[in-house]
C-alpha cells in the first residue's frame, strides 16, 4: 500500500508476487483473501485506496453551510500521454473564468477502452482549484458489465444531498429535482463529472443550469443531442505514449531493456489504453518473464484476446458490453445491427466500402448503410472518410470470434463469396476499360463476371482499383487457401482479373511504387492453376 501510494504502481504489484512466492515455497499457502483483494484494487487503481483528503475547515462566521463536495477520484498514477486532448480540456477553466454566467460542457466519447475515464478524472483534478465550490462526481454506469445505468433521478438524488439537502427533502420527480438541483447551484463554481454516461436522455437533466459551473461528460456513444457542448473524440495513444504507458506499469528499464519487443507488444495491443495496461500489468506480475515473452503469446491472434485479460479486467468483456447494449435493446435496427457486426469481422482486408459491406451482408446499400452507422454510434466500428468503415485491430478480432460463434460456417463462407464474387466482377469490368481486347477477358468465367460496379471512363476504374488495392490483394490471399465453401477458382479468376491493372501501368500509375503487390500476382495463366500458383 505504501508503494502504491507514493506512485510505485509496478514495484507494489512486485512486492505482492515475492510474498506470495515466499508464502508457497515456504509454507505452501496462498496469499489471504484480504491481500489478493488488495492486489486487484491495486491493478485497478481503485480510488478507495487513495488517502482521504484532509478535513475541510469552515469559517466560523456567517451561517452555516454544507461541506463542499470534493466527491473526484484521484488522479490515475499510470496516466500517460493526451497533452492535446488535455489543452482543450484546460481551456473550460478559462472560459468559465472568463464568462462566469455560462455553463461550460465538454463531451468526450470514444470505444471501450480507449482511457475516456482515465483522460476526464486527470482533467477534472487540473481544474478542481478553478472550481472552489465543490467538484461532483458520479458513475452513471452506461456501460458496465452486469450494471443497469443509473436512473437520472437517483444520481440527482445522491447530487442533492451531497450539496446538503436532506433526504426528505428531494423531490421525487425529475423535474423537480433537476431544478432543485439547478437552483442549490445558484451563484456557485462548481464542476460536475459524469462519467460513462448511457446516452444524452440520461445526461441532460444532470447539468448544471445558467451559473458559472462547468461538466465534463463521458460516454461511449457519440451525445449529439448536447448541442452547446464541445465534443472531444478520443482515439488510441501514439506509439511514443503506449510504450510509456507500458514503462509506467512494468518498469521503465525492463521496458528500456528489449525495445523491439516492447514495440511488438504495443502494436499487438494496438495502442489501446486498456490492452496496454493489462499488458503492463501482467508483466508487473511476472518480473521473471521477458519482454518478448508476452510478445510472442500475443503473436497469435486466435489466442490474443484471451492473453488481454488480468485481475477482472478484460479487452473481451469490455468490448461486449458496447454489443450487449445493441442485443438488448429496444429497437430492432440496433438488434440488426448487432447481428451484422460479426459478419463484417470476417473478411481480412482493412477496411470495407458501403457497397462491399452490403454485398457482404448481403443488404440492400440503404439498409447497409443504417446498419454500419449505427455500430459507428455504438463505437463498435470507426469510418475514417465518408463511405468507408474500418475495425480497430481487437475490436477486429472480437468480431471474427463472434462470427464463428453465431453463424454456421456455411453461412461465413456464403458471405465470403459475395464479397469476392463483387471484387471479382467490378475487377473484370475494370480491366475491360484498362485493356479492351485482352486476351484474358476470355478467360473470365461467367460466375465471377456479373454484379459487379460499371465504371463511365477509365479513370474511374483506376480510382476504385487504388481505393479497393489493399483490400483486393487481401481477398485473392484469403481466397486462395479454398476454405470449405469458397470456390477455389475464385482466386485465380481475381487474380487474372487484376493482372492488367499491375502489368499495364496505365497513365497516371507509378507501377514502381508497387512491387511486391505486382510480384504476388505474377502467377501462370493455365487453368487450373497449382495450390502453390493459386498461394502466390
Amino acid at each position: 500500500m505504501a508503494l502504491y501510494r507514493n506512485g510505485r504502481q509496478a514495484d507494489a504489484l512486485a512486492a505482492y508476487q515475492r510474498l506470495r512466492r515466499t508464502l508457497t515455497d515456504d509454507l505452501g499457502i496462498d496469499p489471504s483473501q484480504a491481500l489478493r483483494d488488495l492486489q486487484a484494487a491495486i491493478l485497478r487503481q481503485e480510488p478507495a485506496l487513495e488517502l482521504a483528503p484532509p478535513p475541510i475547515t469552515l469559517a466560523p462566521a456567517g451561517p452555516a453551510r454544507a461541506p463542499m463536495p470534493r466527491q473526484l477520484p484521484a488522479p490515475p498514477q499510470s496516466f500517460t500521454g493526451r497533452a492535446q486532448e488535455l489543452a482543450q480540456l484546460d481551456a473550460i477553466a478559462a472560459t468559465a473564468d472568463n464568462q462566469p454566467v455560462v455553463v461550460v460542457v465538454a463531451a468526450i466519447s470514444g470505444s471501450a477502452g480507449v482511457g475516456k475515464s482515465a483522460l476526464v478524472i486527470h482533467a477534472a483534478n487540473r481544474l478542481a482549484k478553478h472550481f472552489p465550490d465543490g467538484q461532483l462526481y458520479i458513475n452513471l454506469q452506461g456501460a458496465t458489465a452486469g450494471m443497469a445505468p443509473l436512473e437520472p433521478l437517483e444520481v440527482l438524488g445522491r447530487f442533492l444531498r451531497a450539496l446538503g439537502v436532506s433526504g426528505d427533502q428531494v423531490p421525487d420527480g425529475v423535474d423537480e429535482a433537476t431544478a432543485r438541483f439547478r437552483s442549490e447551484l445558484a451563484d456557485q463554481r462548481l464542476l460536475v463529472v459524469l462519467d460513462n454516461a448511457a446516452d444524452t436522455d440520461q445526461v441532460l437533466p444532470l447539468l448544471p443550469g445558467q451559473s458559472g459551473c462547468a461538466a465534463l461528460i463521458t460516454s461511449r456513444r457519440v451525445l449529439a443531442g448536447l448541442d452547446t457542448a464541445s465534443h472531444l473524440h478520443l482515439d488510441v495513444l501514439a506509439a511514443a505514449e503506449a510504450i510509456e504507458l507500458l514503462g509506467r506499469l512494468a518498469g521503465k528499464d525492463r521496458i528500456a531493456a528489449e525495445p523491439e519487443a516492447t514495440s511488438e507488444v504495443a502494436q499487438r495491443c494496438g495502442w489501446l489504453p486498456l490492452a496496454l495496461r493489462i499488458a503492463g500489468a501482467r508483466l508487473a506480475a511476472r518480473p521473471g518473464w521477458p519482454v518478448r515473452a508476452l510478445a510472442e503469446r500475443l503473436t497469435d491472434a486466435t489466442r490474443r484476446l484471451e492473453e488481454l485479460e488480468a485481475s477482472g479486467l478484460a479487452v473481451r468483456a469490455s468490448f461486449e458490453v458496447s454489443l450487449h447494449a445493441l442485443q438488448h435493446s429496444g429497437d430492432t435496427g440496433d438488434q440488426a445491427a448487432a447481428r451484422a457486426f460479426g459478419l463484417l469481422g470476417l473478411s481480412d482486408g482493412p477496411d470495407l466500402s458501403l457497397t462491399a459491406a452490403a454485398r457482404l451482408l448481403n443488404e440492400p446499400e440503404p439498409a447497409a448503410d443504417r446498419l454500419l452507422e449505427r455500430l459507428v454510434d455504438a463505437q463498435l466500428l470507426e469510418t475514417p472518410s465518408p463511405g468507408r468503415y474500418q475495425f480497430h485491430d481487437l475490436m477486429r478480432l472480437y468480431a471474427d470470434q463472434l462470427a464463428m460463434r453465431q453463424y454456421p460456417e456455411p453461412e461465413r463462407m456464403a458471405a465470403l463469396t459475395r464479397l469476392f464474387g463483387f471484387f471479382t466482377a467490378t475487377a473484370w469490368e475494370s480491366l475491360r476499360l484498362l485493356r479492351p481486347g485482352d486476351r484474358r477477358l476470355a478467360t473470365a468465367d461467367p460466375r465471377w463476371a456479373r454484379g459487379g460496379l460499371r465504371f463511365a471512363d477509365m479513370a474511374a476504374a483506376l480510382a476504385w482499383l487504388e481505393a479497393e488495392r489493399a483490400n483486393l490483394m487481401a481477398a485473392i490471399g484469403q481466397a486462395a487457401v479454398a476454405a470449405p465453401g469458397i470456390p477455389a477458382e475464385v482466386a485465380y479468376q481475381l487474380t487474372r482479373a487484376l493482372f492488367g491493372f499491375f502489368d499495364s501501368a496505365p497513365a497516371g500509375l507509378n507501377l514502381r511504387a508497387l512491387p511486391a503487390d505486382y510480384a504476388r500476382l505474377r502467377v501462370q495463366t493455365q487453368w487450373p492453376p497449382t495450390h502453390s500458383q493459386v498461394s502466390s
